[in-house]
Parts: C-alpha cells; structure tokens; sequence
C-alpha cells in the first residue's frame, strides 16, 4: 500500500470513529456574544418589565435574600396607568441591576376614565438592585452583535424592523462605552411585505447580543441617527 493509500485509510478510520462519537458536523460553531463577568457601569433609563404582575421588590444588595428596602409599582397594577415607573440603571452586574432616582411623575394629574385623578403610587426612589430581568427600554436597531463592536460578528440582522418592535427586552447583562447595551432578547413578532404578524411558537428567536440604539422613552420613538445605516 503507498503512502497515500495509507493516508486515506487513516483519515477514514479518523471519520468514522469522529461519527462513532456522535460528532455530526465539524464546522465551527457560531459565535456566541462576550458575556463580562465583572460590575459595568451604566447610564440608562428604563421601566419595570411589561411581564411583571407584581412590585419589583429593590434590595440592598444584588442578591436575593438581601433586605427590601421598597418597590416599584408595575403597569399591570389593578388600576391601568397610562405610563410605567421610570428609574435609572447605574450599574450592571451577573443577574442584578444597581437603580436609583426611580419616579412616577409622568402620572401625576392623570385621570382614569371617569375624569378622576389616578391615585399617587409609592415608589421607591432610592439607590438598590433589582433582577436583571425585571427591566427593559426600547430598542431602535435591527442589528445585534458578538461584541461592542459593529465589526464584530452580527447574531441577529432584522433587516428594517427595531428589534423590540418585533419583541422586547427580556434581561440588561452589562453596558459598554458608546451606548452598548448587552441583553437578553425575544422576537415574537416579524414583517412580511409590510406587514406584521405573530410568530408561531416553534419560531420565536431568543438570544443574548450587543446592540446600540437604546431609546429611553416608552410611548415614543426617541429623534437619533440611525445606528444601522451603513
């Protein structure tokens, strides 16, 4: 057998046990987004997640078992205002956010239906933590990357759509320099010839990526350049 013949053989021998294994594709896998293991420093405003049936609780410590120290109401109290408690989010760390200045002043003189003023809620506005998943703000870009960085691999492209008007926010993991949040992400929804429907459940896209463009008011698209266009 020439040397070769004898090459192939091994590389086929290396194939087989390589399928033996259960390894059925060799090509390197995607990559996934630089997750910081250390505290960042933010500089965001944000509202409780729409998720969210009840208080956020706010605790001296990023830790569950730390003391309460209030609580921040939530959209879907019994009574419907019109517009969530707004806080600041100084910091981020694994699975927590560091708050303060929280406010519900854009309800104050608001009426229910009846004409009746809107209760005054008690809102804690001190510095504390909250789950890194009771927040969100919105989003004004298409375009998701591995890093901080718009030359670094893109995890998710949603062509013209922002991606929360196609879904939301579903957890604040750190910020970087520049205006670049890294979150935790659902797409619930997609546009197809200009128009907008629900996704089945087999195809929501979760993920975990780097996006710039946050706009921090609720009820409007904030007035910037967009971060996408080339």
């Amino acid at each position: 057998m020439n040397r070769n013949m004898t090459k192939a053989c091994v590389l086929a021998s290396a194939l087989a046990l390589t399928a033996q294994a259960g390894v059925v594709d060799a090509r390197p896998l995607p990559q996934t987004a630089w997750i910081p293991t250390d505290a960042t420093a933010c500089d965001l405003t944000a509202w409780p997640s729409y998720r969210l049936n009840a208080p956020v609780v706010v605790r001296s410590a990023p830790e569950p078992q730390a003391a309460a120290l209030g609580a921040i109401p939530t959209r879907s109290d019994q009574i419907d205002y019109p517009y969530s408690v707004r806080f600041q989010v100084r910091e981020a760390r694994p699975g927590w956010l560091k708050i303060a200045d929280a406010s519900d002043a854009y309800n104050h003189g608001e009426t229910d239906e009846g004409d009746r003023p809107l209760p005054v809620r008690t809102v804690y506005s001190g510095e504390g933590w909250i789950p890194a998943d009771a927040a969100q703000f919105a989003i004004q870009s298409a375009r998701g990357f591995a890093r901080p960085d718009r030359s670094s691999e893109r995890l998710l492209d949603l062509g013209d759509d922002w991606v929360t008007d196609m879904g939301r926010v579903a957890a604040i993991r750190a910020c970087g320099p520049g205006g670049w949040v890294l979150v935790d992400y659902v797409v619930v929804r997609e546009s197809v010839g200009g128009v907008t429907r629900e996704l089945a459940a087999d195809r929501v896209r979760t993920g975990t990526a780097w996006f710039q463009g946050v706009c921090e008011a609720e009820e409007t698209t904030c007035d910037m350049a967009s971060v996408d266009r080339e």
